[in-house]
């Protein structure tokens, strides 16, 4: 039976004020991540980064560049593909969002960011694209 692919995409975040990045805590999984989430039909990667990115944190967005692509294998034997962007912080959204899909915004300074995250794909991540974050910061 072939595999199920899934595609999503997510942003980390940063504030180049406070030279901070945003990190969500998913209350029902009790975890640290960056803001992601999976792909409608008929929505491009980068549409998909943006509208999980302002669902889940409540921010409106530019996205500044792109960061590298993961992909692992959920618990359910899915292959999950996720296409990460690096994405500014506008301030705060006034799209009406459904609350299931809101989760807590925590604002953490760069050095704290690693030891917060849940999943190791996710610190590898970050450890890869901080100079990119730098400069940008």
């Amino acid at each position: 039976m072939p595999q199920q692919k899934v595609i999503k995409a997510g942003c980390i975040l940063i504030n180049p004020l406070t030279k901070q990045i945003g990190l969500i805590y998913r209350k029902k999984h009790q975890d640290y991540t960056f803001a992601k989430g999976h792909k409608e039909e008929n929505e491009t990667i980068i549409d998909c980064a943006v509208r999980e990115t302002i669902e889940e944190t409540q921010r409106e967005i530019e996205i500044l560049c792109q960061l590298d692509t993961l992909s692992y294998l959920t618990k359910k034997q899915k292959l999950c593909t996720v296409y990460w962007y690096l994405a500014k912080d506008l301030g705060p959204s006034n799209k009406v969002i459904d609350e299931d899909l809101k989760h807590q915004l925590i604002w953490i300074d760069m050095d704290k960011v690693e030891g917060m995250l849940s999943y190791e794909n996710l610190k590898e991540l970050w450890i890869q694209s901080k100079q990119k974050i730098n400069s940008y910061l």
